[in-house]
């Protein structure tokens, strides 16, 4: 597997639109600015089509409620709609794609540094192009918005053909370095509970029967073991168990399969009112929310919480329970939580936000897990079900966690968009796309700091974030 990282940033002087990126690989290296796609300059709110792109990109079929006049107008401009406007057209995907694509990687040195990669694989061999962001939202761009995996070359999909794609969020600390295992223990939390309020119905068990299939058909290659199953905790309940293993009893991998939203809590003892994003208020109580929404997974309510159909848990409240099942496992590398997988919408997201550590797949990260895979849209259960059977079967089989997920989103393409639901956050030392198994283990080379090779002194006081090594 070859490397190509692309450090995308906003400029301190940039132009309305503009970005820079930092491209570097063993095949050479690249500095180009580019222009964001979906901007429309000299308008009040020059960024105003990407919301649009984002509901067009994770709606499952069109409708025009869901849409104004004038996006549905601005839509059928971009060919995004049929002739008669009443369907999303068929390649409607296809020409985001393009645009991001001619976004990331335009002409000149970027797009040629790309075909000097692809050209240099090996029959078969596989492209991972690792798009990195600082930790801090530039509300010039929202550069974390965008669904770069989505990249399409002419009428191709990068991620259709020998390319995988995973995110790395900058910030300070150490890049987790981890010894291969024989043996990978799955935790299965199944949380099916709903909440009418927000128009969550209650999940099915397809889903659930899915994922455990899934982990069985990898069971019997002797590589993943289904370690234990919680089916419909509370918070208390999972944060017990948790708790009470240690050791060789850690899970390497937990699986949460349930809803998840992004919105405001109200943070009232007595209420925790969840509540779409730009509330000021709790509708129920009246009490003040906090002005910055965040990722949130549904649990279990518990029993003295009335009738409550569901907990929301938070981002930072999720993430730093599991991060404590990883302490005092200093000494023992071969043990703890190395992947983390969310089978819950909105998890992979941060809209709104001033942080992309808002979103619960990212607050994972930040807590030094090494790689998390979560869902920033809607999906449909025959989806999250395609999705789970390839990706346990894949990992069984040895394969990295990029090279897994590429196949479990191969089997999801008779979903349309679901595709390209699932995200990739990934920090992780061997730069193979996250091995988790004991194969042969690859040939490191550290360089020099990205800040020593690419980026100009004027610019390292604003890219401090970025001054992590990578090969």
């Amino acid at each position: 597997m070859k490397l190509l990282n692309l450090f995308l940033i906003i400029p301190y002087r940039a132009k309305p639109g503009e970005i820079k990126i930092y491209a570097q690989a063993k095949a050479g290296q690249a500095v180009y600015h580019s222009l964001l796609p979906f901007f429309e300059y000299g308008n009040d709110v020059p960024d105003r089509w990407r919301n649009t792109m984002m509901k067009a990109k994770g709606a499952v079929a069109f409708e025009s409620d869901k849409f104004s006049e004038e996006e549905v107008e601005w839509m059928a401009e971009q060919g995004w709609l049929t002739r008669e406007g009443n369907h999303f057209h068929p390649q409607r995907l296809k020409k985001i794609g393009q645009d991001i694509y001619n976004t990331l990687f335009p002409p000149g040195d970027g797009r040629d540094l790309l075909h000097r990669m692809l050209g240099s694989l090996e029959p078969r061999e596989q492209l991972h192009i690792q798009i990195q962001f600082s930790e801090n939202i530039d509300q010039r761009g929202r550069l974390t918005d965008y669904p770069w995996e989505l990249a399409c070359k002419n009428h191709k999909f990068l991620a259709k053909g020998r390319v995988t794609f995973s995110r790395l969020i900058a910030f300070f600390g150490n890049i987790p370095k981890l010894p291969p295992v024989e043996k990978i223990k799955v935790l299965l939390v199944s949380s099916p509970v709903g909440d009418r309020a927000m128009d969550l119905p209650p999940l099915d068990s397809q889903e659930q029967r899915a994922i455990l299939k899934g982990i069985k058909q990898a069971e019997a290659k002797g590589k993943i073991e289904l370690f234990y199953h919680l089916n419909s905790p509370t918070l208390k309940e999972f944060g017990d168990y948790l708790t009470q293993i240690s050791g060789d009893k850690t899970p390497h991998i937990i699986h949460f399969d349930g809803h998840g939203v992004f919105g405001q809590r109200c943070n009232h003892e007595q209420c925790r009112t969840i509540h779409q994003l730009r509330a000021t208020k709790c509708r129920k109580c009246g009490y003040p929310l906090d002005p910055f929404p965040q990722g949130y997974l549904l649990f279990k309510a518990n029993p003295e919480d009335g009738n409550k159909e569901a907990d929301y848990i938070s981002a930072t409240e999720i993430s730093e329970l599991i991060q404590k099942s990883n302490i005092d496992l200093e000494q023992k590398p071969d043990q703890g939580i190395r992947l983390v997988v969310i089978s819950a919408c909105k998890t992979g997201m941060a809209l709104g936000s001033d942080s992309v550590f808002k979103g619960v797949a990212q607050k994972l990260i930040e807590q030094h897990i090494p790689a998390v895979v979560a869902m920033p849209y809607h999906g449909t259960v025959k989806g999250a079900t395609a999705f789970a059977e390839r990706f346990y079967r894949a990992l069984g089989n040895k394969k990295t966690i990029t090279t897994a997920l590429t196949l479990a989103q191969g089997v999801m393409s008779r979903e349309g968009n679901q595709l390209y639901h699932p995200l990739l956050y990934l920090r992780w030392y061997d730069q193979e796309g996250g091995q988790l198994f004991g194969n042969e283990q690859p040939e490191l080379v550290m360089p020099s700091t990205l800040s020593e090779t690419l980026i100009p002194q004027s610019e390292e006081e604003s890219l401090k974030q970025f001054s992590f090594e990578v090969v």
